[in-house]
């Protein structure tokens, strides 16, 4: 209240995911709401964060547990601004742009098939492709769901043990995207455990995370410690947890029903 900011004044988040996620939490709480823009200059928040509604923060317990639903008055992105990421920060984001693929999107996964090589390089008009076709699908989603109580669960795709593994680590030993690509391998191994991909399109998998430098190695984690922040996850409704499983690649389903042994299996 020191600037006596009142109903008509808002506030515009330029910065990461972080920034984002703050500015908006205080946005709709300050006096019940009050408007903001999003200025996102990571890779991460232009395709994932800026978009959909979703304000949070961290707490030990968990991952973004507390926060709300209030969408920005708009989101402005620049690309230019992506130059001055470290290679590790376009990667973090690069994981979500991965997920949209993984989970829907046969066109965008495509082109990060065809231009790894162009995109690892940052070049302008196959970086803009991407981000422009990362935002129509959450978008597409998102519009159908936006409270999250049915297919909105899909854009969680590697994150149920993505978070686990980032609060094991008090978000301080890992970002992330990077978080979130081991969480998609997980998901991806159990989908295979309960025949819902094929060997092959598990390789698949595997090979196209291994192509964007993506640290797989899963030996520095147990189960036993992830498991009580994955059932603190929001995805767990009446004491079942639901996961965001492939179907086929580009095929992402929620379903609760699936055998629990295959979720230490899967990190073995």
């Amino acid at each position: 209240m020191i600037n006596n900011f009142d109903r008509s004044d808002g506030i515009i988040a330029i910065g990461g995911g972080v920034v984002g996620d703050i500015s908006g939490f205080v946005a709709s709480a300050y006096l019940r709401g009050i408007s903001f823009i999003q200025i996102p200059t990571t890779l991460l928040a232009q395709v994932d964060s800026s978009v959909g509604g979703k304000t949070a923060i961290n707490i030990p317990a968990g991952k973004n547990l507390v926060g709300a639903f209030y969408n920005p008055s708009g989101v402005i992105i620049d690309t230019t601004v992506l130059s001055s990421l470290s290679a590790r920060q376009l990667n973090a984001g690069l994981a979500e742009v991965i997920k949209y693929g993984f989970i829907q999107n046969k066109y965008l996964l495509s082109l990060l098939s065809k231009h790894t090589d162009k995109i690892l390089d940052r070049e302008h008009k196959i970086i803009e492709e991407i981000i422009f076709e990362s935002i129509k699908t959450k978008a597409k989603i998102v519009t159908k769901d936006e409270k999250e109580t049915g297919m909105r669960a899909l854009l969680n795709f590697g994150h149920t043990f993505g978070h686990a593994i980032e609060a094991s680590g008090k978000y301080k030993k890992i970002l992330h995207g990077e978080a979130v690509a081991k969480g998609m391998l997980i998901a991806s191994k159990i989908s295979l455990l309960e025949g819902l991909l094929t060997k092959r399109e598990a390789a698949k998998i595997n090979d196209l995370l291994l192509a964007y430098n993506f640290d797989l190695d899963l030996s520095g984690y147990k189960y036993s410690d992830l498991k009580p922040f994955i059932f603190r996850d929001k995805k767990v409704q009446k004491g079942k947890l639901n996961l965001v499983l492939l179907k086929g690649i580009s095929n992402g389903i929620v379903t609760s029903t699936f055998d629990i042994k295959n979720l230490p299996r899967s990190m073995l």
